[in-house]
């Protein structure tokens, strides 16, 4: 009983000198950039880190300046937003100022919100209401999904919800279709999880 209580004690021990975040979470986070049009270039602090489409691990820092650039369009600049990881929080509870401390100096107590980045970039010479204009139906449809993706997703595997009526709108398909073009969205969505591919076959599989 006694040795039992000593390696709990133990385990509980190292848990706490090393940080519950920093072991659960790591120091890093897998972050992806989307753009409309793809192969833009993103830049973080300045430094290019490559194109869109592109999914990477970003080691976690407050306030880092993302720029997501392309040629003929005009540059989207933002500041990359933290929230705390919630395993700090149990961190404090478990390990006290000890392990709270070791997270904060690690990084691991940040994590990207959203840890998706969509941008539809506007075309150089142009303001908003003229590009919204200027856009192609495939343009508006692959935008929407883009840059709605995550609940777009969610309506889709429900079967219902505002953004896929919202999708369904933009598809122009009529109430007495809707039941089969939902049955084909759904197929589209397992079959093609990349968002940017999924967006493509959409256009491709409605476009009349």
């Amino acid at each position: 009983m006694f040795r039992k209580l000593f390696w709990a004690l133990l385990a509980v021990s190292v848990l706490v000198a090393t940080g519950c975040a920093t072991i659960v979470s790591t120091k890093t986070q897998l972050v992806s950039f989307q753009s409309s049009p793809a192969g833009a270039t993103v830049l973080i602090d300045g430094r290019p880190i490559g194109q869109t489409p592109l999914s990477l691990q970003l080691e976690r820092k407050n306030n880092q300046a993302l720029v997501i650039r392309k040629e003929g369009y005009k540059e989207f600049s933002t500041t990359m937003s933290t929230t705390l990881n919630g395993w700090f929080f149990g961190n404090i509870v478990l390990g006290g100022l000890l392990g709270s401390t070791t997270d904060a100096a690690t990084g691991a107590m940040h994590e990207y919100a959203p840890n998706q980045f969509l941008v539809a970039l506007e075309p150089e010479g142009s303001n908003a209401a003229t590009s919204k204009t200027e856009k192609s139906k495939a343009d508006k449809i692959r935008e929407f999904v883009l840059l709605s993706y995550n609940p777009l997703s969610a309506d889709i595997k429900a079967g219902s919800g505002n953004y896929l009526n919202s999708l369904l709108n933009q598809l122009e398909v009529g109430t007495e279709n809707r039941e089969q073009a939902i049955t084909r969205i759904k197929g589209l969505h397992q079959a093609y999880p990349d968002m940017q591919q999924f967006a493509d076959q959409l256009i491709a599989s409605f476009q009349k």
